[in-house]
């Protein structure tokens, strides 16, 4: 890239359409915020992350996968036995909060292995968590015309 900020259009336009498009992308990306933490009170605090993962069809089940490593030994055992609950319903979760800690972290792991199931911070507000790993299928919510015409976007920094 030219040190000369008069010279980058120009630059540009010398090279081929994937070069910018992911000196863009890099871009974009680096003023991104979509991390979510406990302090994020308000729903709508990590709107814009929202409605690029929506644009982007980010399914996260194609990065993530709950683990005993990955995230349940993480976890209380009154936490792991919560999200088994949510993943596999009420009936397969009992008993976990009894076990030995990386023992339910190990059984967790295997009951909700392949239902899709992800942790709060993982899912986009588009998708419903699954009820149960027979009924998977993550629903998208597809906003209507208004609500796309009337969302605001941030005013980029100058």
């Amino acid at each position: 890239m030219p040190g000369n900020p008069a010279d980058v259009f120009a630059w540009c336009l010398e090279r081929d359409e994937h070069e910018p498009l992911a000196l863009l992308a890099y871009a974009a990306a680096q003023s991104i915020d979509a991390v979510k933490d406990k302090h994020d009170y308000p729903k709508n605090e990590r709107a814009d992350a929202e409605v690029l993962a929506t644009a982007l069809d980010l399914d996260m089940t194609s990065y993530f996968e709950a683990t005993a490593e990955s995230y349940f030994k993480h976890l209380t055992r009154d936490g792991i036995e919560a999200a088994v609950a949510e993943a596999k319903g009420e009936e397969v979760a009992k008993g976990f909060s009894r076990m030995k800690k990386a023992e339910a972290a190990a059984h967790a792991e295997n009951a909700v292995k392949a239902t899709g199931w992800l942790p709060q911070p993982l899912r986009s507000a588009t998708t419903t968590p699954a009820p149960n790993a027979d009924e998977f299928d993550a629903a998208l919510i597809e906003p209507t015309e208004e609500e796309i015409e009337a969302y605001e976007f941030p005013a980029a920094a100058e």
